[in-house]
């Protein structure tokens, strides 16, 4: 779909179904009106900072899709306004920003959202990850509702959120160093974090902790909650990880004895 500069293509009352290879160029505009709806089950590229927009007549627009939908082109921002995105496929962000703004929303009910070197944002509306998994590392500007599994990094990374979580789904995160970031993973959460779900650990390349070491995996502005379970704690040998709650961050400290599993929380004297 080739739409140049200062032209636009307007579905009405239309289904329009990729099954093959769409490669969306230029910088032109979608829009939709009256209930249009795109679905993919092939495969959809886009490649510049083009935006699907609502028109302003009827139903809004809905694009589904349960093939692949990627970002390769553009810098800047790919915006959905006014539009449903409901995935079940796959999401891959190469480049610049995936935005949905207004009424528009991005919802996930199976498949994944790969952030590799590109970005996630919606406003007001919160992303909805209600199945499936988002993986890789990068940023995420806007609240997460998290059912599925969050994967920060790639083996490992940073996930960073600005934004709050609401996590009850599960956390899987890689320990291979001491080094947030690139030896372990972790997620930061600029607004409030709710926790509840899973946090399963696993480690890298035979990495086991020594006792004293710790490793800060999750941070946020406030918190609400704990994770209801936590795997992988059990280093053997005598040796555990703790999970460390304080106001600003959950820490995993190594030590010898088993693993407190009501959860130490360290608060801050008034």
């Amino acid at each position: 779909i080739n739409v140049p500069s200062g032209y636009y293509v307007l579905l009405s009352q239309r289904l329009l179904h990729n099954a093959g290879s769409g490669v969306w160029t230029n910088l032109g505009n979608i829009y939709g009106q009256y209930g249009a709806v795109v679905t993919n089950s092939g495969s959809w590229e886009v490649r510049s900072d083009a935006a699907m927009n609502w028109f302003g007549n009827g139903a809004k627009v809905a694009f589904l899709n349960g093939g692949i939908f990627s970002k390769t082109g553009g810098s800047g921002t790919t915006t959905f306004s006014d539009t449903a995105f409901t995935n079940t496929g796959i999401l891959r962000l190469d480049r610049g920003t995936l935005n949905f703004t207004s009424s528009g929303q991005y919802e996930q009910t199976d498949g994944s959202t790969i952030l590799n070197g590109g970005g996630l944002s919606s406003s007001p509306n919160p992303i909805r990850l209600l199945g499936g998994t988002v993986s890789g590392g990068g940023n995420i500007n806007g609240s997460v509702l998290n059912r599925g599994e969050i994967n920060p990094g790639a083996s490992p990374g940073l996930l960073t959120i600005t934004g709050g979580l609401s996590s009850t789904g599960a956390v899987n995160l890689e320990i291979g160093g001491l080094a947030a970031g690139t030896e372990f993973d972790q997620v930061r959460v600029s607004g409030a974090a709710t926790l509840g779900g899973l946090l399963n650990v696993t480690f890298a390349d035979g990495f086991r902790p020594n006792q004293g070491e710790s490793f800060r995996v999750l941070t946020y502005g406030s918190r609400s909650g704990s994770f209801f379970g936590i795997s992988g704690l059990d280093l053997g040998d005598g040796t555990s990880l703790q999970p460390v709650y304080t106001a600003t961050n959950l820490t995993l400290v190594a030590t010898n004895g088993p693993t407190n599993l009501l959860h130490l929380t360290i608060t801050a004297p008034t």
